[in-house]
C-alpha cells in the first residue's frame, strides 16, 4: 500500500494495472484501493497548494520532531 501511495506521489504517470493487481493480491478490495488513491492524491493536492502559496506550519507544530516538520514542509507526509 505504501509503495502504491509513494508511486502516486512521486511518479503517478507510472501507475499501472499491475500496481492495482498487487494491492488486490494483498487483500485490498476496489473500495480500499480507491480510498488509498484518493487520500494520497488529496494529500498531494493540499501539500502542493500550501507550498505554492508559501504556507508555513504554525510555530510549535512538530517542534519535537524535526524530521516530521521537514517532511510536512516538503509535502511528503
Amino acid at each position: 500500500m505504501l509503495e502504491y501511495a509513494e508511486k502516486i506521489t512521486l511518479a503517478p504517470w507510472t501507475v499501472a494495472e499491475s500496481d492495482v493487481e498487487n494491492l488486490r493480491a494483498h487483500g485490498f478490495d476496489d473500495v480500499a484501493i480507491l480510498e488509498i488513491a484518493t487520500v494520497s492524491a488529496y494529500r498531494n493536492f493540499v501539500a502542493r497548494v500550501a507550498n505554492g502559496l508559501g504556507v508555513e506550519l504554525e510555530d510549535g507544530k512538530f517542534a519535537d520532531n524535526p524530521e516530521a516538520r521537514a517532511a510536512m514542509m516538503e509535502g511528503l507526509v
